[in-house]
């Protein structure tokens, strides 16, 4: 669904071809990486004690701390270059859509559904993408380029959840 809430009304996104595309291509960089033996390796190696782990909060919490003490954030130098998961686990920087794109990969890795939601200060200019999840029919916001993933409801006004 192509909509994005404004306080409380509903208002359709008229401009979101870019905004589309990209998404696609986070899409396909999520499932190269979970086929890449290199990340698969790297995914046990890392996290083979949340394996049976049944609680996912507690997947989540460690995953987003691993994200947030582990890569740095770094402004990119041209607009929206995607870095894959299987490649920012080594060179350990990115910015947000690289933390989100990393972190919506670990969690499909435990089968755990998350989606994306982009932030924007005015309606279709979105500037911040983090990940959502839902547990017990109440979102999670969660990002992992904040210490505690706080909605950010003072800074953004529009958003879309998509991916």
């Amino acid at each position: 669904m192509n909509y994005i809430a404004y306080k409380n009304e509903i208002t359709p996104v008229h401009n979101y071809q870019s905004l589309t595309r990209t998404i696609d291509e986070m899409n396909i960089m999520e499932l190269n990486s979970l086929k890449d033996k290199g990340f698969i390796e790297f995914m046990k190696n890392n996290f083979a004690y949340l394996q049976k782990e049944k609680n996912v909060l507690i997947i989540i919490y460690r995953l987003h701390n691993w994200i947030y003490e582990n890569i740095s954030f770094k402004k990119d130098k041209y607009d929206e270059t995607l870095i894959s998961p299987r490649i920012i686990i080594y060179i350990k920087h990115g910015d947000c859509d690289d933390f989100a794109l990393l972190m919506k990969t670990m969690l499909s890795y435990f089968k755990i559904d998350s989606k994306y939601i982009l932030l924007a200060k005015k309606e279709n200019e979105f500037t911040h993408i983090a990940n959502i999840y839902n547990y017990k029919n109440h979102i999670m916001y969660i990002d992992a380029t904040m210490m505690k993933s706080e909605f950010p409801m003072k800074t953004y006004f529009f958003y879309k959840i998509t991916g």
